[in-house]
């Protein structure tokens, strides 16, 4: 992707979100990311998009994709803009760029939470509202086991990791050791 590629993908996405953004729900920004990841994944797809004419094809291969992965209706809007001037290919990036504006925008940082043992639904809740509490932002999270952690918990974002665990202490007394 060359710059002036990634210039374009944040223009369509600014006006995306100029237009759009206050309708974003937080089920429907979910539903980005997993189109997303599903897009990245496959990228073949994005090969096939970069093929010249196709358009009806192209506009329901969007369509089957908005379909699986319960996206926003006005996200077709935005497909059938890039559809129409051949730039449906930008989409992986138009996205990415969506939701990084978009985060900022509402202030939300996503977070990995990973707990060595079954956590009920209300302590995940107590450790969203303390995530929410010390960054002073909405938290977006996913919940997932982690036996490795050993008697432990993991909160990870970009940009910030907070870890309590026996498998963190034995790894940071391993580093004492090694000096």
């Amino acid at each position: 992707m060359n710059r002036h590629e990634e210039i374009l993908a944040r223009r369509y996405a600014k006006a995306f979100l100029n237009v759009y953004g206050d309708q974003i729900t937080q089920d429907g920004y979910h539903a980005i990311v997993l189109a997303l990841r599903f897009l990245k994944e496959n990228r073949e797809i994005i090969t096939y998009f970069k093929f010249p004419r196709m358009h009806e094809e192209k506009k329901q291969a969007i369509q089957k994709l908005v379909k699986m992965f319960a996206l926003p209706e006005r996200f077709i809007s935005l497909t059938n803009l890039l559809c129409k001037q051949q730039r449906l290919y930008l989409l992986v990036v138009v996205l990415k760029v969506l939701l990084e504006l978009y985060r900022k925008e509402k202030g939300i940082m996503e977070f990995s939470i990973k707990s060595s043992h079954e956590l009920s639904e209300l302590q995940v809740k107590e450790i969203q509202q303390f995530l929410s509490i010390k960054t002073g932002k909405i938290i977006f999270y996913h919940y997932a086991l982690d036996k490795q952690l050993i008697a432990g918990i993991r909160l990870m974002s970009h940009s910030l990791l907070w870890e309590q665990s026996i498998a963190q202490q034995l790894r940071s007394a391993e580093q004492r050791l090694r000096l």
